[in-house]
Order: C-alpha cells, then structure tokens, then sequence
C-alpha cells in the first residue's frame, strides 16, 4: 500500500511531471498509480529533463 501523502503528491503532479499517466479510469487506479510511480522513480532524473 502506498501512503496517502504520497498518493496526494502523484496526483497532483499528474499533469506535469507524471502527465503521460494520467488516472483518469478509476478502475485502473492503482495500475496506473503504479507504472506511474514506478517511472516517476526510476526515470525522474530524465524526466526533469523534458519538463
């Protein structure tokens, strides 16, 4: 489970920096939130380069 802070924080960053995952089907919430996480940590310093 993720920390509530933290989904706060991805959501609202949705449309800048996790702008190509944006959780717009409910259903694929925590999929989404996940691949979403998953790039924001992994790729964050690239993509800091593109925003």
């Amino acid at each position: 489970t993720f920390d509530q802070s933290l989904h706060l924080k991805i959501i609202t960053s949705s449309s800048s920096t996790l702008g190509k995952c944006k959780l717009n089907q409910l259903h694929d919430f925590y999929s989404q939130l996940s691949l979403c996480m998953l790039r924001h940590y992994k790729l964050e310093d690239h993509v800091n380069t593109y925003i």
